[in-house]
């Protein structure tokens, strides 16, 4: 229902969705782990950034407990947690997590090179916000190189990317 445009309904569902879920499966389960991600991504985009941050974690536990540190599916939570920092306007917070994304990514016998472009650019993204433009810089350069391997020349991905190149080159003068 976020896609669809009623954020509140999608959380409405997905609330009820964990009580259901923490009956059947107790709280470290990784059912209750995706729930809490898709609850949390909801909660983002009622712009309750906290409270997203809060499930973010909790989930990233649940699949830490899971999987263990190094496993790829704990990627797109990593990541999840990392825009919820970004939008509570804690770069410094979200860097280390993109980094992290990045490793479970590229280490994978078959990457998602799609995926680990659009990592890139995120974080150039916090390292701008941060300050260090020459490094972000290179990040965007990074994320273009394999976004326009893998994505295509006019992907929006790519004028993305492009749009915060193209920025950086203004900071930098």
């Amino acid at each position: 229902y976020t896609q669809l445009g009623n954020p509140d309904l999608a959380k409405m569902i997905l609330e009820r969705a964990l009580e259901i879920n923490l009956k059947h499966f107790g709280p470290n389960n990784v059912q209750i782990a995706w729930t809490l991600d898709n609850l949390g991504c909801a909660l983002r985009d009622l712009g309750e950034m906290r409270q997203a941050q809060v499930l973010h974690a909790r989930a990233l536990e649940n699949y830490q407990a899971e999987y263990g540190l190094e496993h790829k599916m704990l990627a797109q939570t990593i990541d999840l947690l990392a825009h919820t920092y970004r939008g509570l306007g804690n770069p410094a917070a979200a860097k280390p997590l993109y980094s992290r994304v990045l490793v479970l990514l590229e280490r994978e016998v078959e990457p998602d090179l799609a995926h680990v472009a659009i990592t890139y650019n995120n974080l150039g993204n916090a390292a701008r916000e941060l300050g260090d433009v020459d490094e972000a810089k290179q990040l965007y350069q990074n994320a273009f190189g394999i976004g326009r391997k893998h994505l295509g020349e006019s992907h929006a991905e790519i004028g993305r990317t492009l749009n915060n190149l193209g920025l950086a080159h203004l900071e930098l003068g």
